[in-house]
């Protein structure tokens, strides 16, 4: 036998292993030395077989793989439990013609139905023809409270309104309660986004004037 180029169970060498991924092998070494593992890759530039060497490896848990130059085997057996027909090149895994599951259209459906509503509602929260500052506000107050657009009125809780520029002057509706609490959340919010402007750093130009 060419120790160079080993043989496969059914004769075909090993530089066309590809068909061979996912089964159950169990080499020789040119020292003798038998190891038994699954067949994880292979790479024909590098001539590396890599096996999952781990008994009974489970997806998702840790284990342990062997690289083995092919030059360094003599031998390479089939000893996959339960395989049915035969298996070479041509006939195993990279050749296979896979089923295509069932689509479930119910399941794409109602994915699609979320993503749609996802959009609309995304789009829904950008105010139009609003100050930069107004939506900031809109940001900030939807985080606590239910906040939606009515022209360039924010609409809280669906009883108090704030109307452009958006203080605490601004804010109207019939519920007390509600007014109050809105203009208490307005005021924090608003002192907050004006410590952030202020903490933020103000470019300066390189260029210099004067003498």
């Amino acid at each position: 036998m060419d120790r160079r180029t080993p043989s496969s169970p059914l004769g075909a060498p090993l530089n066309s292993l590809d068909w061979a991924l996912g089964l159950r092998v169990k080499v020789t070494t040119l020292l003798d030395d038998t190891i038994t593992g699954q067949i994880f890759a292979y790479d024909p530039l590098s001539s590396v077989l890599t096996l999952i060497t781990t008994p009974d490896a489970k997806p998702g848990h840790p284990v342990d793989l062997r690289f083995l130059k092919t030059s360094f085997l003599k031998d390479v057996v089939d000893v996959t439990p339960g395989k049915k027909g035969a298996v070479g090149p041509g006939k195993g895994y990279a050749n296979q013609e896979w089923a295509i599951g069932k689509v479930d259209t119910a399941i794409v459906g109602r994915r699609e139905r979320e993503v749609v509503r996802g959009e609309v509602e995304r789009e829904q929260r950008i105010g139009k023809g609003v100050s930069r500052e107004g939506q900031e506000i809109f940001d900030a107050l939807s985080r606590t409270m239910p906040c939606r657009w009515a022209g360039k009125d924010i609409v809280v809780l669906e009883s108090v309104v704030i109307s452009d520029p958006y203080g605490a002057d601004n804010v109207k509706g019939n519920e007390a309660n509600a007014v109050k609490r809105v203009k208490t959340v307005l005021e924090g919010e608003r002192r907050k986004l004006q410590s952030a402007k202020r903490a933020t750093p103000v470019p300066v130009s390189g260029e210099r004037k004067g003498g």
